[in-house]
Formats: structure tokens, sequence, C-alpha cells
């Protein structure tokens, strides 16, 4: 039987109250949304920390299926699924492969490229906005522009616009050359004796080995695809196509046409109803890859 001193029983409370309390915080927002999704305004308006509903009556989730009231919702879900195919696909490619010459491969100037590459991990995405939407908007012989770019938008307002940049990113590949710089070269050299080419390496070798990194970049991808607003906001805005809108600046269009009461209050339990249903996707895709998400995010760093 193993015994505690006291020390460490106290310890150990100490910690699990912190860790329950943390936990009350973080699921408290998720619960809030989905009680208040189910009062009335009215009832909305008088309710404490905690909004619960006097019956639990059918009538109640009305709100949750107001998320599927507006006519694109279904086409900007379709979209979004779509784009996060196209880009879960040449992420992993991409990722796979500059993952694999980094962590196996040697060359000169490997770690100065290296290094170059996490440099630019440290460049916020929002700074690269302004270049980005001039470089697109000014893309010659696309959308009006002639052969210098210029006379038309480019890619800015297209569907297309959607699908160009982003198919790799330098945190996926650090995350995958972390991973696969932790399993040996015997397996790998095993499969070349073999006559394995070196893409059947990488993907019929290595890839099935890193599926928790591939779990982080996917749950990764899924939920800034879903939640996406900055992009289509500043590159679709405007757009003759508004159904191929991602949903996430869609979710936006649909809590900005909530209805309101006579006084023009905002309908609360609505919003938190498209809000609650907008993010049951991403909780579902967490919770079926929380178990490679955690073994992918603590994998050892290495240098």
């Amino acid at each position: 039987m193993v015994k505690f001193s006291k020390k460490d029983l106290s310890t150990k409370i100490v910690a699990y109250i912190i860790l329950f309390g943390g936990g009350i915080i973080m699921i408290y927002p998720l619960i809030y949304c989905f009680m208040a999704s189910l009062l009335t305004l009215d009832e909305y308006l008088v309710s404490g920390l905690l909004p619960v509903p006097g019956d639990w009556s059918i009538e109640r989730f009305a709100n949750l299926l107001k998320f599927f009231d507006h006519p694109d919702v279904l086409p900007s879900v379709t979209i979004t699924i779509v784009r996060f195919l196209f880009y879960a696909i040449t992420n992993i490619f991409f990722s796979m492969i500059g993952g694999y010459i980094f962590a196996k491969i040697r060359f000169k100037a490997k770690k100065l490229i290296f290094y170059y590459m996490m440099i630019t991990m440290m460049v916020p995405g929002v700074a690269t906005m302004y270049p980005g939407f001039l470089m697109y908007a000014k893309w010659p012989l696309v959308g009006g522009n002639n052969i210098l770019g210029q006379g038309g938008r480019g890619f800015i307002g297209s569907w297309s616009v959607m699908f160009i940049g982003g198919w790799f990113g330098a945190y996926n590949m650090f995350l995958v050359r972390q991973a696969i710089y932790d399993i040996g070269n015997d397996i790998g050299e095993a499969a070349e004796i073999d006559g394995a080419s070196t893409l059947k390496v990488i993907f019929m070798i290595y890839l099935p080995l890193v599926k928790a990194v591939m779990a982080v970049l996917l749950i990764g991808l899924f939920i800034g695809m879903w939640n996406d607003y900055l992009f289509p906001k500043t590159f679709m805005d405007g757009t003759t196509t508004p159904e191929l809108i991602p949903i996430g600046y869609k979710v936006f269009e649909i809590i900005s046409r909530a209805e309101g009461n006579s006084s023009q209050l905002p309908n609360y339990p609505a919003i938190f109803g498209v809000c609650f249903t907008a993010m049951l996707p991403t909780i579902l895709v967490y919770a079926l890859l929380q178990k490679q998400f955690v073994q992918g995010r603590t994998a050892p760093a290495r240098a």
C-alpha cells in the first residue's frame, strides 16, 4: 500500500482544485452559450450567471436550428469542407517531404535553412495580409489584369483565391521534422534496400508512424478553416458568388440578421444558438482526435 506524506497529499489536493477550477472556467462559456440559446429574449434579459430554462420542451431547441435557416449555409459548409480537404492534402504532402528532408537528409546549409524557416513563424499572419492582398490583386492575366497586373482585380473577389496560398506551413513542417527525427534510420534504409523510392519511404513508412503529428496538423487546419473570418472578409468581400463564402464569414452574416423585438434589441438567444451549432463540428473533431493531438503536442523537440 502506497503511503503519501501530508505534504504530498496537500500538493495533490491543491493541484486537483486548480485543475478542476480551470476546467470549469474553460467549459463555462460553452455551457452558458448552450443554456442561453434555450431561453426567450425576455428570459435571457433577467437571467444570471447561468441561464436555466423553465422547462425542457422541444420548442426550446429551435434556436439551435437557426444556423440552417440561411439559404447559403449548406453551400458555405461544402466549400469550407472542400477547402479543408484541399489544404489537408497539400499540407500533409509538403510537410512530410520537408520534414523528412530536414530530419534524414544531409546537405549544406541545412541548419541555416531550417532556422530561417523557424524565423518566419515569428512574423504574424496579419503583417503579411496587406502584401498578400496586393500580390493577388496584381496577379497578371487574371481577373481582367493585363500582363503587367493592371486593369482588373486579379484574384480578389474570386472563390479561387481561397485555394492559392498556404499550401504548407513552417510550423507543420517543424512538427513533422521533430517526429521523424526520433524514428530510427533502420526502417527507412530497409525499405530502400527492398527497392522503395524516397516518396514511398516517406508516405508508406514514415507517414503511418507520425499519425499523432498529423492529428495536430489536421485539427489546427480544420479549426482555422472553419473559423476563418478575416481572410474571406478581406479577399472575398463583394464577390459575385456569395454562396461560396466560407462558413466562418457566413456565421457572422447569420448573426447580423438575428431578429430583434419591438425595442430593436438583438435576439441574443438566437445568436447563442447559431454560435453553439457552429462550434459543434470543431468540438467533434477535437473529441475524435484528442488522444493523438496530446501525443503530437507533447513530443520532445530536437535541435
